[in-house]
């Protein structure tokens, strides 16, 4: 909370209006050894923020969902999932994982389970990933027709036009899984990226039990566009 008094040096006749409160949400890196996995039962290390702003959005929401398709985590009692019975228009929303540390040229394997139900090709989510601490972003992953465990669609209109993702329906749940490296040491951040356009909704993305695992094998490289 932060207090303001005098503004501009000044004392005024209503004190009323002289309390600023403003919530603040900070993402810290997170030291522990991977492998990690996020089952959402009780972590509080993911936040829904406004892109632009910094600050809490209401459009996600961390529970037992409720609605007709999704009305259950994948396991447990908790999914993070986009608000509502159905989500709003005009939607362009993020949830915020922590910052992990990675080791350049180790691969890994980033993974969750999820449930969407969107207009197909209008509206969907992706993942964005950040090398910077969140200064700028990308989309993570590519899409390919024969991947059937990473974007299902190869450009959705509310993802900017031309930006990969998941839309339509996922028919229950799925697993999503994407392998990927970095060029040197140092951090990277995820968020899950939700948009739709002015009409025809659905109930949105359900997300539970994320995992970053060291992996063996192939895997792309991130950064290289």
């Amino acid at each position: 909370m932060i207090y303001t008094s005098n503004p501009n040096y000044r004392k005024d006749d209503i004190n009323n209006d002289d309390t600023l409160i403003i919530p603040i949400s900070v993402i810290s890196n997170f030291n522990d050894t991977l492998p990690l996995c996020f089952d959402f039962e009780s972590s509080q290390y993911f936040a829904p923020l406004n892109g632009s702003t910094g600050i809490i959005n209401t459009s996600w929401e961390k529970g037992l969902p409720s609605k007709t398709i999704f009305n259950s985590p994948h396991q447990g009692s908790n999914a993070w999932f986009t608000s509502g019975n159905e989500y709003e228009p005009l939607l362009n929303t993020y949830l915020y994982s922590p910052i992990f540390n990675v080791d350049g040229q180790q691969c890994y394997s980033f993974s969750f389970w999820h449930q969407y139900e969107t207009e197909y090709n209008y509206d969907g989510c992706q993942v964005e990933v950040s090398l910077d601490s969140g200064s700028t972003w990308q989309t993570f992953g590519k899409y390919w027709s024969t991947d059937t465990a990473w974007y299902n669609t190869q450009a959705i209109q509310s993802l900017d036009g031309v930006k990969p993702g998941w839309s339509g329906s996922s028919n229950g749940w799925e697993k999503a899984q994407n392998d990927f490296k970095v060029f040197w040491d140092g951090s990277i951040q995820f968020r899950f990226r939700f948009a739709s356009n002015a009409s025809n909704h659905g109930e949105g993305w359900n997300i539970d039990d994320l995992c970053l695992n060291p992996h063996t094998g192939s895997c792309g490289t991130v950064g290289q566009r």
